[in-house]
């Protein structure tokens, strides 16, 4: 509610400059954050607090609104592979499609009615505390877990870690694809061992330090999630509890981790130890926090706006949007026919606005409504799961709901039709498996109660026999 309510408040802001000044661009932007209020709003009130279906119009209008005050004070620094021209008509188009796109998401949340995302993060420590000790594997295993995902990433990579250019990789695909999803689960359990005393804190210590390498050397983002998986590590250790100076300090490596790895691979050298290390010998400052700035960042996330405008002004075939939008894999679905063209250049792909804004409004709105019945929906079926798996499937639909928002904004259609997919498909399963435990536990429990008056009268006539004089 208290984000409804700045919404509402930014809009009459926006409103006022936009009387005073005749602007059509602040016009937009008082409509988009009056509509984003509303929306926020009603559907909070709907689900009886704070629900994962907010994310996305959060996450769209955030960036679309803010692109056009900000883009071009940011758009020089900006550490992006792409230089997109994009005037402030541009930036209204992109505000626009932006507010279409959350107007339907938000009808379709409504229709299918969201559930309140209940879970506290006291609770959750808690709870993924208790489940750690209970479950956790042996720190020599966690360890060993750690070194083979470096011997992995090495095999995927190969020289390219060494030098070569971004996003290269020498080795099989299999191995690069289970690397990108192995590291980040290798940090989380290297950072687990760490936080503990024990013999193999130090073996930990080291592999956490060449993953870190590594991670530097392909100058991706993942990079900066290292302090937050140490802060979760200590969370889960802890029994919930994290100091403020630890978030405080974890928040600040995040930036400074995710500025070095965009600069990196906009470096003209390439990634790789080599060339990172050449340019931390050559411009310090513009790696490291001395030559940090706000706006290089921000401009990574506000490319979303004039991308939009740029893919929308492409021709793409209708096709395009079918298979993106099929469940079936890649392969069947046809996705290997086209995926090469729907690309600014080797780097950047195409946004899924700005594919359905090519596409035509009437594709924005009714994939908006289905992408917002579909979390919505996802809500309600987490909400009906009982037991341990209730914080399972709310944490499921928050984290790919999440990830649909960033993915929606920067990424290609059929990568955020996907998440959608996997959400309802991952939050129905653990549905079904919450029903079989709980009609498993009441068999059980009946025939342990029907079991009792036949053995005790038994055993009571049994025992009197022996006992009576």
């Amino acid at each position: 509610m208290k984000i409804a309510v700045a919404a509402l408040s930014l809009g009459l802001v926006a409103a006022f400059t936009a009387l005073l000044g005749n602007s059509q661009l602040w016009a937009v932007l008082a409509m988009g954050f009056v509509m984003a209020s509303a929306e926020i709003y009603m559907l909070t009130n709907m689900a009886g607090g704070f629900t994962a279906a907010i994310i996305p119009i959060i996450s769209v209008n955030g960036v679309f609104l803010a692109a056009p005050p900000l883009w071009s004070r940011v758009q020089e620094l900006a550490h992006v592979s792409v230089r997109i021209v994009s005037n402030q008509d541009d930036l209204i188009r992109a505000a626009l499609i932006g507010i279409l796109f959350c107007f339907a998401y938000s009808a379709g949340a409504m229709l299918a009615g969201p559930k309140r995302s209940n879970l506290s993060m006291a609770d959750f420590g808690q709870i993924a505390s208790q489940a750690v000790k209970t479950n956790r594997l042996p720190n020599g295993l966690m360890v060993a877990a750690g070194y083979a995902a470096i011997g992995l990433a090495i095999y995927a990579y190969q020289g390219a870690l060494i030098e070569g250019a971004y996003l290269e990789a020498r080795g099989p695909f299999w191995a690069v694809a289970l690397s990108s999803a192995a590291i980040p689960l290798a940090v989380l359990a290297l950072c687990i061992v760490v936080v503990q005393r024990g013999p193999w804190r130090a073996f930990a210590a080291v592999a956490l330090v060449i993953l870190a390498l590594i991670l530097i050397s392909r100058s991706t983002r993942t990079l900066a999630m290292l302090p937050a998986l140490l802060v979760l590590a200590r969370v889960l250790i802890s029994d919930g509890r994290v100091r403020r100076l630890a978030l405080v300090l974890a928040s600040a490596m995040t930036l400074l981790f995710l500025r070095i790895s965009l600069v990196g691979r906009s470096n003209p050298d390439g990634v790789g130890l080599i060339p990172m290390a050449k340019l931390l010998v050559s411009r310090p400052a513009e790696l490291l926090l001395g030559g940090f700035n706000l706006d290089g960042l921000l401009g990574n996330v506000l490319l979303s706006a004039p991308l939009t405008t740029a893919v929308a002004d492409r021709s793409i075939p209708s096709e395009a949007f079918w298979i993106s939008i099929n469940p079936l894999p890649g392969g069947l679905a046809g996705w290997g026919e086209i995926k090469e063209t729907l690309l600014i250049n080797a780097y950047t792909p195409y946004n899924s606005l700005g594919e359905l804004a090519a596409q035509g409004s009437v594709f924005i709105f009714f994939t908006a409504t289905a992408a917002g019945f579909l979390v919505a929906f996802s809500t309600r079926i987490a909400s009906s799961v009982t037991g341990p798996l209730r914080i399972a499937a709310t944490l499921l639909v928050i984290a790919i709901t999440s990830y649909f928002s960033v993915t929606v904004l920067q990424y290609n259609l059929r990568s955020a039709a996907r998440l959608i997919w996997y959400l309802v498909a991952g939050v129905t399963l653990i549905w079904v498996v919450s029903v079989g435990l709980q009609r498993t536990r009441p068999a059980n429990s009946n025939t342990h109660s029907d079991s009792q008056p036949r053995l005790r009268p038994r055993y009571s006539a049994h025992y009197a026999s022996r006992t009576s004089p």
